[in-house]
């Protein structure tokens, strides 16, 4: 579907290498879907959504997560596998969030492989 849409050139310098580090597959290994939800251009619009209204924090991301991460209610917790210590959090916690490898939780919450 991407080569299809942006010609080969185009798909060797972009969909190829982030279709592998992304998916850690062959864009021939994927339905075609996946690639296809990307949106592909013919102006000189710069923005990745054609939306009438989008935005941006005015201060860039990394300002407005780490003023979000910063908050009372958020504790940030490095160097612990989520998996050993997801039992001992609940009840204790409203909402935990797993920012480890996607296939990892999926894993575990015995849902199998992406």
């Amino acid at each position: 579907m991407a080569k299809s849409r942006v010609g080969q050139d185009l798909f060797d310098l972009v969909f190829k290498t982030y279709t592998m580090k992304q998916w850690d597959k062959e864009p021939k290994d994927l339905d075609a879907l996946v690639t296809a939800r990307i949106p592909v251009r013919n102006n000189f619009d710069p923005r990745y959504f054609s939306d009438k209204y989008q935005v941006l924090p005015s201060k860039g991301y990394t300002k407005w997560f780490a003023e979000v991460l910063n908050h009372k209610n958020i504790d940030v917790v490095l160097g612990v596998d989520y998996f050993d210590v997801r039992k001992s959090l609940e009840g204790r916690c409203g909402k935990t969030i797993f920012t480890g490898p996607i296939d990892r939780y999926f894993h575990n919450a015995n849902l199998g492989k992406l």
